[in-house]
């Protein structure tokens, strides 16, 4: 994430948390919700691409991969797993 890019996700996350914006390292977290703190990164596989990258779920704490495990629902951020996914949508107000 460029410092640009990054500086817009903390002005855009902060304003719409209403400054209850928590500052990470950009390179040990991801922007990847306006609502929601960024995300732990564990691991970048020596690639810069952030599909590729292995994060932390904020929901249930399972290291999962971010380009194919990690989902969004009304802002919520939760993963693969199916206990997860009930539970973010059951706090976003998502009937199923």
């Amino acid at each position: 994430m460029s410092e640009i890019h990054r500086a817009l996700a903390e002005a855009l996350n902060r304003a719409i948390t209403n400054r209850k914006f928590i500052d990470r390292e950009n390179g040990d977290y991801l922007y990847v919700s306006l609502t929601q703190p960024p995300i732990k990164v564990v691991d970048r596989h020596n690639s810069d691409d952030e599909l590729d990258w292995t994060v932390e779920c904020p929901n249930c704490g399972r290291k999962v991969d971010y380009g194919h495990e990690i989902f969004m629902v009304s802002g919520h951020i939760y993963c693969s797993d199916e206990k997860c996914k009930k539970e973010v949508y059951r706090r976003a107000g998502v009937v199923l």
